[in-house]
Protein backbone atom coordinates (compact mmCIF):
# COMPACT_ATOMS: atom_id res chain seq x y z
CA UNK A 1 0.00 0.00 0.00
CA UNK A 2 2.95 2.36 0.14
CA UNK A 3 2.05 3.15 -3.53
CA UNK A 4 -1.18 4.61 -2.31
CA UNK A 5 0.70 6.92 0.00
CA UNK A 6 3.36 8.11 -2.02
CA UNK A 7 1.71 8.35 -5.69
CA UNK A 8 -0.35 11.32 -4.80
CA UNK A 9 2.83 13.85 -4.52
CA UNK A 10 4.70 12.23 -7.20
CA UNK A 11 1.47 13.05 -9.68
CA UNK A 12 1.58 16.61 -8.34
CA UNK A 13 5.13 16.73 -8.74
CA UNK A 14 5.13 15.41 -12.21
CA UNK A 15 1.97 17.62 -13.39
CA UNK A 16 0.47 16.04 -16.34
CA UNK A 17 -0.05 19.07 -18.56
CA UNK A 18 3.78 19.47 -18.00
CA UNK A 19 4.69 16.04 -19.09
CA UNK A 20 3.01 16.97 -22.09
CA UNK A 21 4.07 19.58 -22.81
CA UNK A 22 7.59 18.05 -22.98
CA UNK A 23 6.29 15.68 -25.31
CA UNK A 24 4.96 17.78 -27.39
CA UNK A 25 7.82 20.16 -27.44
CA UNK A 26 9.95 16.54 -28.45
CA UNK A 27 7.67 15.85 -31.18
CA UNK A 28 8.11 19.52 -32.55
CA UNK A 29 11.30 19.13 -32.67
CA UNK A 30 11.23 15.06 -34.80
CA UNK A 31 9.48 17.24 -37.13
CA UNK A 32 12.22 19.76 -37.66
CA UNK A 33 14.54 17.05 -39.55
CA UNK A 34 15.83 17.92 -42.65
CA UNK A 35 17.67 14.46 -44.51
CA UNK A 36 16.97 12.17 -41.98
CA UNK A 37 13.19 11.34 -43.29
CA UNK A 38 12.39 8.53 -40.70
CA UNK A 39 14.12 7.08 -37.06
CA UNK A 40 14.18 6.29 -33.55
CA UNK A 41 15.70 8.05 -30.46
CA UNK A 42 15.66 6.51 -27.12
CA UNK A 43 16.22 8.95 -23.94
CA UNK A 44 16.78 7.17 -20.30
CA UNK A 45 15.02 10.00 -17.86
CA UNK A 46 16.52 10.63 -14.35
CA UNK A 47 15.17 12.40 -11.83
CA UNK A 48 16.57 14.70 -9.02
CA UNK A 49 16.02 17.04 -6.24
CA UNK A 50 17.67 18.41 -3.42
CA UNK A 51 14.61 17.72 -1.16
CA UNK A 52 16.10 14.45 0.47
CA UNK A 53 12.48 13.23 1.31
CA UNK A 54 11.53 13.99 -2.28
CA UNK A 55 14.48 12.38 -3.69
CA UNK A 56 13.72 9.40 -1.76
CA UNK A 57 10.11 8.89 -3.51
CA UNK A 58 11.45 10.28 -6.98
CA UNK A 59 13.80 7.39 -6.68
CA UNK A 60 10.94 5.04 -7.32
CA UNK A 61 10.92 6.63 -10.88
CA UNK A 62 14.68 4.71 -11.56
CA UNK A 63 14.35 2.92 -15.08
CA UNK A 64 11.76 5.95 -16.70
CA UNK A 65 12.68 6.03 -20.14
CA UNK A 66 11.31 7.80 -23.35
CA UNK A 67 11.61 6.89 -27.20
CA UNK A 68 10.60 9.05 -30.02
CA UNK A 69 10.04 7.79 -33.58
CA UNK A 70 9.65 9.73 -36.60
CA UNK A 71 8.97 9.69 -40.02
CA UNK A 72 7.74 11.94 -42.88
CA UNK A 73 4.05 11.67 -42.30
CA UNK A 74 3.91 10.74 -38.47
CA UNK A 75 5.76 11.18 -35.11
CA UNK A 76 5.56 9.60 -31.92
CA UNK A 77 6.54 9.70 -28.06
CA UNK A 78 6.31 7.41 -25.64
CA UNK A 79 7.30 7.95 -22.22
CA UNK A 80 7.64 4.79 -19.69
CA UNK A 81 7.41 5.41 -16.26
CA UNK A 82 7.44 1.87 -15.13
CA UNK A 83 4.66 1.10 -12.56
CA UNK A 84 3.70 4.32 -12.50
CA UNK A 85 2.11 5.10 -16.16
CA UNK A 86 3.40 5.18 -19.41
CA UNK A 87 2.21 7.89 -22.18
CA UNK A 88 2.13 7.34 -25.52
CA UNK A 89 1.29 10.30 -28.18
CA UNK A 90 1.15 10.03 -31.49
CA UNK A 91 0.75 13.08 -34.48
CA UNK A 92 -0.09 13.25 -37.89
CA UNK A 93 2.43 15.74 -39.32
CA UNK A 94 0.07 16.96 -42.39
CA UNK A 95 -3.39 17.50 -40.28
CA UNK A 96 -1.60 17.77 -36.81
CA UNK A 97 -3.92 16.03 -35.26
CA UNK A 98 -3.12 13.16 -32.96
CA UNK A 99 -3.68 11.11 -29.50
CA UNK A 100 -2.24 10.72 -26.67
CA UNK A 101 -2.55 7.19 -24.45
CA UNK A 102 -2.13 6.89 -20.92
CA UNK A 103 -1.96 3.84 -19.19
CA UNK A 104 -1.40 3.37 -15.39
CA UNK A 105 -2.66 3.61 -11.33
CA UNK A 106 -5.18 6.07 -12.59
CA UNK A 107 -6.38 3.75 -15.45
CA UNK A 108 -6.61 3.92 -18.99
CA UNK A 109 -7.20 7.20 -20.54
CA UNK A 110 -7.14 8.94 -24.05
CA UNK A 111 -7.50 12.10 -25.17
CA UNK A 112 -8.02 13.61 -28.93
CA UNK A 113 -5.65 16.23 -30.19
CA UNK A 114 -7.42 18.82 -32.55
CA UNK A 115 -3.93 20.99 -33.38
CA UNK A 116 -0.79 19.99 -32.03
CA UNK A 117 1.39 23.55 -31.02
CA UNK A 118 4.27 24.12 -28.75
CA UNK A 119 3.88 27.45 -26.73
CA UNK A 120 6.29 30.31 -28.10
CA UNK A 121 9.22 31.07 -26.46
CA UNK A 122 10.34 34.14 -28.67
CA UNK A 123 10.14 37.70 -27.44
CA UNK A 124 10.63 38.67 -23.22
CA UNK A 125 10.39 35.08 -22.32
CA UNK A 126 13.42 34.19 -24.51
CA UNK A 127 15.33 37.67 -24.05
CA UNK A 128 15.15 36.69 -20.10
CA UNK A 129 17.45 33.34 -20.82
CA UNK A 130 21.13 33.77 -20.55
CA UNK A 131 22.68 31.18 -22.39
CA UNK A 132 26.29 30.29 -22.41
CA UNK A 133 28.06 27.97 -24.91
CA UNK A 134 30.87 26.42 -23.01
CA UNK A 135 34.06 24.33 -24.60
CA UNK A 136 32.93 21.49 -23.05
CA UNK A 137 32.09 18.27 -24.98
CA UNK A 138 31.90 14.78 -25.07
CA UNK A 139 30.12 11.93 -26.73
CA UNK A 140 26.40 10.90 -26.46
CA UNK A 141 25.20 8.04 -28.20
CA UNK A 142 28.23 8.04 -30.20
CA UNK A 143 27.51 11.47 -30.93
CA UNK A 144 29.66 14.40 -30.42
CA UNK A 145 27.76 17.10 -28.00
CA UNK A 146 28.43 20.52 -27.10
CA UNK A 147 27.53 21.77 -23.35
CA UNK A 148 25.11 24.61 -23.40
CA UNK A 149 24.25 26.45 -19.92
CA UNK A 150 20.39 28.29 -19.94
CA UNK A 151 20.10 30.72 -16.88
CA UNK A 152 16.52 32.19 -15.94
CA UNK A 153 15.32 33.10 -12.97
CA UNK A 154 13.96 29.60 -12.27
CA UNK A 155 17.43 28.28 -12.01
CA UNK A 156 19.78 27.19 -14.80
CA UNK A 157 19.95 23.92 -17.07
CA UNK A 158 22.60 21.89 -19.13
CA UNK A 159 21.82 20.97 -22.56
CA UNK A 160 24.51 18.66 -24.46
CA UNK A 161 23.76 19.56 -28.16
CA UNK A 162 25.09 17.93 -31.63
CA UNK A 163 25.52 19.09 -34.70
CA UNK A 164 26.22 15.41 -36.05
CA UNK A 165 22.67 15.26 -37.04
CA UNK A 166 21.37 17.05 -40.07
CA UNK A 167 18.46 18.76 -38.91
CA UNK A 168 16.49 21.96 -39.97
CA UNK A 169 17.13 24.46 -37.09
CA UNK A 170 14.51 26.70 -37.92
CA UNK A 171 11.40 27.19 -35.75
CA UNK A 172 12.72 24.56 -33.13
CA UNK A 173 11.62 25.98 -30.08
CA UNK A 174 12.18 23.41 -27.85
CA UNK A 175 14.52 25.61 -25.32
CA UNK A 176 16.04 28.67 -27.16
CA UNK A 177 16.33 29.52 -30.70
CA UNK A 178 20.29 31.22 -30.19
CA UNK A 179 20.80 27.38 -29.11
CA UNK A 180 21.74 25.36 -32.76
CA UNK A 181 21.68 21.66 -32.92
CA UNK A 182 19.54 18.67 -31.48
CA UNK A 183 19.74 17.93 -27.71
CA UNK A 184 20.94 14.74 -27.30
CA UNK A 185 20.86 15.31 -23.21
CA UNK A 186 18.65 18.23 -21.67
CA UNK A 187 17.04 19.11 -18.68
CA UNK A 188 13.55 19.92 -17.48
CA UNK A 189 13.17 21.88 -14.02
CA UNK A 190 9.42 21.38 -12.48
CA UNK A 191 8.42 22.19 -8.30
CA UNK A 192 12.23 21.43 -7.27
CA UNK A 193 12.26 18.40 -9.12
CA UNK A 194 14.83 17.79 -12.43
CA UNK A 195 14.64 15.51 -15.10
CA UNK A 196 17.31 14.70 -17.09
CA UNK A 197 16.84 13.03 -20.78
CA UNK A 198 19.91 11.22 -22.24
CA UNK A 199 19.73 9.92 -24.97
CA UNK A 200 20.87 6.02 -25.19
CA UNK A 201 19.65 4.95 -28.76
CA UNK A 202 19.76 7.20 -32.13
CA UNK A 203 18.91 5.05 -35.57
CA UNK A 204 18.41 6.74 -38.79
CA UNK A 205 16.00 4.32 -40.14
CA UNK A 206 12.71 2.49 -38.83
CA UNK A 207 13.63 -0.64 -40.71
CA UNK A 208 12.32 -4.31 -38.99
CA UNK A 209 9.52 -1.75 -36.63
CA UNK A 210 5.75 -2.36 -37.72
CA UNK A 211 5.23 1.69 -38.53
CA UNK A 212 1.54 0.75 -39.09
CA UNK A 213 1.31 -0.45 -35.60
CA UNK A 214 3.69 2.44 -33.81
CA UNK A 215 1.95 5.35 -35.60
CA UNK A 216 -1.78 3.37 -35.62
CA UNK A 217 -4.04 6.49 -34.16
CA UNK A 218 -6.86 4.20 -33.87
CA UNK A 219 -8.06 4.71 -29.76
CA UNK A 220 -7.71 0.94 -28.18
CA UNK A 221 -10.76 -0.66 -26.67
CA UNK A 222 -10.46 -0.32 -22.84
CA UNK A 223 -9.79 3.34 -22.70
CA UNK A 224 -11.34 6.40 -21.38
CA UNK A 225 -11.86 9.36 -23.16
CA UNK A 226 -10.86 12.56 -21.33
CA UNK A 227 -11.20 16.22 -21.95
CA UNK A 228 -8.07 18.76 -21.82
CA UNK A 229 -10.47 20.17 -19.00
CA UNK A 230 -10.18 16.22 -17.57
CA UNK A 231 -6.08 16.52 -17.99
CA UNK A 232 -5.92 19.56 -15.91
CA UNK A 233 -7.97 18.14 -13.42
CA UNK A 234 -5.68 14.94 -13.49
CA UNK A 235 -2.41 17.64 -12.87
CA UNK A 236 -4.04 19.48 -9.54
CA UNK A 237 -4.20 22.81 -12.18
Amino acid sequence: MIFVVILPQIIKTIRMKKLLSVIAGILFIANSFAQINEGKIKYNVSFSSSDPAMQAQLSMLNGTSMTMHFSADFNRVEMNMGMFMTTKTIIDNKTKAGITLMDGMMGKKAMKIDNVTVPDEDGEEEADIQIEKTNDTKKIAGYKCTKYILTSEDGTANYWVTTELDINKEGVKYMNSKVEGFPLEFEMSQQGMVMTFTATEVLKSLKGINKKEIFSMEIPEGYEMMSEDDLKKMGGM
